[in-house]
């Protein structure tokens, strides 16, 4: 996925005109009305940020001077279904505004439309979920061996106490009723938990073979017991519901969120078949909603991390709005999922989306 600027050929202009750019909120921008005398309505919109410097970087190469607009609908546009588009797609197709930073994510839809620049960036779609905090598990004493690891464990403790009843009796005079329980019958029991072990005179040969061999068994066994326990105590863990598209589907009540009127609902309004019309298919159940880029923050905060909602969006879009609630709560709660840094926190888990 790349994001481009909407733009008309390069030229420069012999005398500067003043063009209309349509922009749009992003994180780490700000878009405001500051008074200007030398508007014909008293006003100007500001917008500081990395757009913000697109445009004057093309400006003085152009020799143009500009001003910013937003939408109606305050969203970067779709194509309806009777042709007319809607955001700042729109007022590029209208002519409403000479050009957009944007950024833009390239669709075939979009370039029948308008012009764009060669992409500046590239990036993928990543969903953003609320996380719970860490998670104390009273059974995680059990975790440092897998189930079949420890039924296998007990089998073999079994099948040894038995041997060690059971061959007794095979000697002459005894059998397997009349043996009874002495005080080292459970020895591998002891064994097992590491405690000590006394070897009467009277074992057999046999009894000590099986003993001893229990015991180097149990030793490589405690061994890798305790050094995965010690790496459980030693790495915070925090549980990450959902690794792929697929677990928010199979969620029985998670909502999702996207970018409204953007490229992303347009493809799930045009898409066919495949994971993502299951997607669409959620909004039938209230659990597939859209809302615009300036209310992403607000939802992050309210609906996202409560767990009950999750957003899907551009790796870049949600890394930036993961670092101001960093900074606006003082916390590191990105836990990034890919190929990217592991951060270890308590408020979001980002997994990236296939291609």
């Amino acid at each position: 996925m790349g994001c481009t600027i909407l733009i008309s050929p390069w030229r420069r202009f012999s005398s500067p005109p003043t063009l209309t750019v349509a922009v749009e909120f992003l994180p780490h921008h700000t878009l405001t009305w500051v008074k200007d005398s030398d508007t014909p309505d008293g006003s100007r919109l500001e917008l500081t940020g990395f757009l913000n410097e697109f445009v004057t970087y093309f400006a003085k190469a152009m020799n143009f001077r500009y001003r910013y607009v937003v939408s109606r609908e305050r969203t970067f546009g779709t194509k309806l279904p009777d042709g007319s588009w809607t955001g700042m797609m729109g007022m590029l197709v209208r002519e409403e505004a000479d050009f957009s930073p944007g950024p833009f994510v390239l669709s075939s839809v979009r370039a029948e439309a308008a012009q764009a620049t060669t992409e500046y960036t590239q990036g993928g779609l990543r969903i953003l979920s609320g996380l719970t905090g860490l998670k104390i598990d009273p059974w995680g004493f059990l975790l440092p061996l897998t189930p079949l690891v420890w039924a296998i464990t007990l089998t073999a403790l079994l099948g040894v106490l038995f041997v060690r009843q059971l061959l007794p009796s095979c000697l002459p005079g005894r059998s397997l009723l009349r043996c009874g329980w002495s005080a080292n019958t459970f020895s591998p029991v002891r064994v097992l938990l590491q405690q000590d072990v006394v070897w009467p005179t009277e074992w057999w040969w046999w009894e000590r073979l099986v003993l001893g061999l229990w015991m180097l068994t149990t030793l490589v066994l405690t061994r890798s017991y305790a050094g995965n326990l010690m790496s459980l105590l030693a790495v915070r863990y925090v549980p990450q519901p959902f690794q792929t598209l697929r677990d928010v589907l199979d969620h029985p009540s998670v909502v999702m969120i996207w970018q409204k009127l953007s490229s992303y609902e347009q493809f799930l309004r045009d898409v066919k078949d495949g994971v993502f019309r299951e997607v669409a298919e959620l909004e039938d159940v209230g659990r597939l909603k859209f809302h615009i880029q300036t209310k992403i923050p607000e939802s992050i905060d309210t609906l996202v991390r409560a767990a009950h909602h999750v957003l899907v969006e551009t790796d870049v879009l949600l890394r930036n709005h993961v670092a101001l609630d960093f900074s606006r709560e003082g916390e590191c709660c990105l836990v990034p999922r890919g190929d990217a840094p592991r951060l270890v926190g308590c408020c979001y888990s980002v997994t990236v989306l296939p291609a």
